[in-house]
């Protein structure tokens, strides 16, 4: 029996990670065509490219137009066209197509498609399968359709009510037992730079609504009275303290106080500065979806992607992000939980 990341996607809380084709290891190993030349194709084959682990062999793309036969995307090339996908499929033994069409309308092979679907083959879109690969929604050739026909995106009453009463319950133990060392952390600012002990900034939280959010300040006073920047690496405006308290992400310790106030979530997209959020919505499409719920002290982005210091980050990010509003559910946020201990105990990551 052939296996593919359509139906074997598991989750792995200790490493949180999307794994894909973990039991086709030891089975018979996915051939795999690409109908169409789009970028989310192309994509997609470079991340199973780096994947041998998951032992599937990517037998070509077919083009759209049938006149760039033999031109290499990636690793394979192109090996004929749309229109020839029922015989080629049949030749190489082909388990799964991949839809990844740069224009639908019209160049879609609709009747050999489902003559293979009921015969037995896995036909699945490009964008479907990255997700279910990497555990992140590509941005790529993104149609708004996949969206809202995509099944996800379900925010049940009683699901908010059990994450907005786990962020009271959590945050108030974590009030209650981080005193002490938020006293010594407040001691160590004091000591190195003075006062002020917090930073307090304004984010977009939910709705877009504005926000102060509470830090430990682990940068010089006034550091950004030129404007709000992203940190760089050795950034001369991070004191020794705060480098510290950055590495093991301990500044973010007065956010408890945010939880319980409603204003964020332990686990979400972490708030953006509001004039950093108002450039990015105009260059990242749909990056105003990540307001759709509460932001978080962590997320998936942030156990997921590093640091973010650019344009091209915050891109990056928001296909965790919405991978992640997409499958919201208690059990994501406990293994979001469990693996920032990790990057806590560790100071990976940290800027």
């Amino acid at each position: 029996m052939k296996h593919t990341f359509n139906s074997l996607t598991v989750f792995d809380a200790s490493s949180v990670v999307t794994q894909t084709y973990r039991k086709s290891m030891k089975k018979d190993q996915t051939r795999l065509l690409v109908l169409g030349t789009a970028e989310a194709g192309i994509t997609l084959v470079r991340e199973l490219l780096v994947r041998p682990e998951l032992n599937v062999k990517v037998i070509g793309f077919l083009d759209e137009k049938g006149e760039n036969i033999g031109k290499s995307l990636v690793n394979p090339s192109i090996i004929g066209s749309v229109n020839d996908v029922s015989d080629i499929v049949k030749e190489n033994g082909v388990s799964q197509v991949i839809l990844s069409l740069n224009e639908r309308r019209g160049c879609t092979p609709i009747e050999q498609l489902l003559q293979l679907k009921f015969s037995g083959v896995e036909v699945a879109d490009a964008h479907s399968a990255y997700e279910k690969l990497t555990g992140k929604i590509l941005l790529t050739n993104l149609e708004p359709s996949w969206l809202f026909l995509s099944a996800g995106f379900r925010k049940s009453p009683f699901l908010l009510t059990a994450k907005r009463c786990t962020d009271i319950v959590i945050s108030l133990f974590g009030i209650i037992l981080g005193l002490p060392l938020m006293g010594v952390i407040a001691l160590a600012i004091w000591l190195e730079t003075g006062f002020p002990i917090l930073f307090r900034q304004e984010r977009v939280g939910l709705g877009q609504h504005p926000f102060t959010i509470l830090k430990f300040r682990s940068m010089l006073q006034n550091a950004e009275a030129s404007g709000p920047s992203w940190a760089q690496n050795n950034d001369p405006r991070i004191t020794r303290v705060g480098q510290l308290l950055r590495k093991f992400r301990l500044d973010e310790l007065p956010q408890i106080f945010n939880v319980l106030r409603g204003e964020m979530s332990l686990v979400g997209p972490r708030p953006e500065q509001t004039q950093l959020c108002k450039m990015l919505e105009q260059v990242i499409p749909m990056y105003w979806r990540r307001h759709s719920i509460r932001p978080g002290i962590t997320g998936w982005a942030q156990v997921k992607y590093q640091y973010g210091s650019n344009i091209e980050d915050a891109k990056r990010k928001l296909e965790y992000e919405l991978y992640y509003i997409k499958n919201l559910s208690l059990k994501l946020d406990l293994a979001i939980i469990l693996a920032t201990f990790k990057v806590v105990l560790f100071g990976r990551g940290a800027k």
